[in-house]
């Protein structure tokens, strides 16, 4: 499933950003948008992660590769079930009729509108660019008390690079508050 929604995602936002290499059509199925041909090839690892050995190896520009690695490095830590109900909020998939081809158009229509394509139309002269967040459920989750200003003082980062850095940092906190509760539940207990 994950495999599925990277591909779609990665097929999006190199519509959006102008780029043609993903040839790859995407039905509507009831778990999200489907490439049929990536179906058939990886459906007997099921949930299982597909061995390296199963890759084919795609030769791409080296433009389509930094988009493509930026596209998966942003998606990648988002849990495949949670990328699926990313998609089904989203109208591309919500509009087209079941088991049928999502259309190109409607891919870019909507998805040029979203906040994450900034990132990809704005100028890239020099490294003095905006970072746009995707706003996943966690990111809705994470600003849902907050006021508009708030929450937009998380939509933005001076580039991607600082917004990696925060999220690494988060990361770690968070690791540390769990050890921190850990460690009181370990004493409670032993009391």
């Amino acid at each position: 499933m994950k495999l599925q929604k990277l591909a779609w995602y990665a097929k999006v936002w190199t519509l959006v950003a102008g780029g043609h290499f993903i040839d790859a059509e995407f039905e509507k199925w009831t778990s999200g948008p489907v490439n049929y041909q990536v179906y058939m090839k990886y459906q007997e690892y099921g949930a299982a992660p597909i061995r390296r050995q199963a890759y084919d190896a795609v030769v791409v520009d080296d433009d389509a590769r930094d988009i493509l690695c930026f596209i998966v490095d942003n998606y990648v830590d988002i849990p495949a079930l949670s990328l699926s109900a990313m998609i089904h909020c989203e109208d591309p998939w919500i509009c087209a009729n079941d088991n049928e081809l999502i259309k190109n158009d409607d891919i870019i229509a909507y998805y040029s509108q979203q906040s994450f394509a900034k990132n990809f139309l704005q100028d890239h002269d020099g490294d003095n660019k905006s970072f746009y967040v995707i706003r996943s459920n966690a990111w809705h989750a994470f600003t849902m008390d907050m006021d508009k200003q708030e929450s937009d003082t998380f939509a933005t980062y001076a580039s991607p690079e600082e917004f990696r850095e925060y999220r690494e940092k988060a990361g770690r906190d968070f690791s540390a508050f769990l050890n921190e509760v850990k460690k009181t539940i370990t004493l409670d207990d032993a009391l």
